[in-house]
């Protein structure tokens, strides 16, 4: 992980399952597909970023750049 990303790990630990969607959409803007209890973010310049944000029947976090790293936190 870049220290940017650390960072941004670090912003989604202290985050609870009430403030993270929030969260999300001011750090990321709105997810670019919503379906069935899931939020998914990419980023058009970074193909290999995906974070998905599922709420069935708990909040799980997963953020994941292709070949460099998995993050998971259930919330």
């Amino acid at each position: 992980m870049t220290a940017e990303e650390r960072g941004f790990a670090a912003k989604l630990e202290a985050l609870g399952a009430e403030n993270v969607e929030a969260f999300l959409v001011a750090a990321l803007g709105p997810p670019t597909t919503v379906a069935g209890g899931m939020q998914l973010w990419m980023k058009p310049n970074d193909p290999g970023f995906m974070l998905s944000l599922t709420r069935q029947p708990k909040a799980v976090i997963v953020w994941m750049v292709k070949d460099r790293f998995l993050y998971t936190k259930a919330l």
